[in-house]
């Protein structure tokens, strides 16, 4: 919403954003400002040794040509933010021995933030990429057309926008000399989910500041809009100890959990939240008291030893 984008919720592209959110070889890249403040995204994927970012959109986009001449240095600041960002992808994969499949290439629409940059792509390796990237014959795509809520266009239509058959091309990174690129060097298939994404910590705390409140009510909020009921805000009672991970939260009270949520899109989210449940449900064998949550935080790491957990007093 804030780079006036159609790839967004409900937009025209929806389904293109569900991709990159959801899907194992999609993903945002989010820039921010030195005060966090977002001020740019690129939604891509992967397809074999090719990352294909759809558009570079900043918030100086928005509104077109009222933008014309201003913002010069923002602007140059975002994109070169975005080229060392491929760049490193691309050095990390190939300096990477667990990976049989290395990425090669980082492609981008010259559109938008990027419309005065020189497109270095030959016409034949554009052909090749096609008007359509995405590896929709592969197991990995028909899973997710036919497994995932909110599609708008793929499951009616067929038709899947990614703006690769709109823009020429420029590649922002590349594990040879860009000019010499050839037909031959784009290697499409599915691969294997070698970069997971990182998840944040989890955090226990019976003193709840605003953010986790907020991270809270983002978690319910994101839970009406896909079940269609109206948003309530979270009450959380006093004495209660606030449990949240990524997509999830428990509230627990008087030795029960009193207020959950977990987003059923995030298998690692259900996982860890029944972890959780299950060490509320052994702790409570040993006191039905108030919980401490230094205890437990303790406790849950035993249960779920790989999770990064740490509780936040105030």
């Amino acid at each position: 919403i804030n780079t006036d984008a159609c790839f967004r919720v409900d937009g025209n592209d929806n389904d293109f954003l569900h991709y990159c959110a959801l899907d194992k070889n999609g993903f945002v890249i989010k820039i921010t400002d030195s005060y966090n403040n977002f001020i740019a995204r690129a939604s891509g994927f992967r397809n074999g040794n090719c990352i294909f970012l759809n558009q570079l959109r900043t918030i100086y986009d928005e509104g077109g040509d009222i933008y014309h001449g201003r913002f010069v240095n923002e602007k140059k600041d975002i994109i070169s933010t975005l080229k060392k960002a491929c760049s490193d992808i691309v050095n990390v994969s190939q300096s990477n021995d667990n990976e049989t499949d290395k990425i090669d290439f980082v492609f981008i629409t010259q559109s938008y933030s990027l419309t005065k940059e020189i497109s270095n792509v030959s016409d034949d390796v554009a052909d090749e990429i096609g008007s359509n990237p995405m590896d929709n014959k592969s197991s990995d795509w028909n899973e997710f057309v036919n497994n995932t809520n909110n599609l708008e266009e793929v499951n009616s239509l067929g038709y899947f926008s990614t703006d690769y058959d709109n823009y020429p091309l420029i590649c922002l990174a590349s594990s040879k000399d860009v000019n010499a690129i050839e037909c031959d060097d784009i290697k499409f298939k599915d691969v294997p989910a070698v970069y997971e994404r990182t998840r944040n910590t989890i955090i226990v705390t019976d003193h709840p500041d605003i953010d986790i409140i907020n991270s809270i009510n983002k978690v319910n909020g994101i839970n009406s809009y896909f079940k269609e009921t109206s948003f309530v805000p979270v009450s959380i009672p006093e004495n209660s100890v606030v449990i949240i991970g990524d997509n999830w939260y428990a509230i627990y009270s008087n030795g029960c959990i009193i207020n959950s949520c977990v987003l059923s899109f995030d298998e690692k989210a259900i996982i860890e939240f029944e972890a959780t449940k299950k060490a509320l449900e052994e702790l409570t064998l040993i006191n039905t008291q108030k919980v401490d949550i230094e205890q437990f935080a303790e406790h849950l790491k035993l249960c779920n030893s790989k999770e990064k957990i740490k509780t936040l007093k105030i």
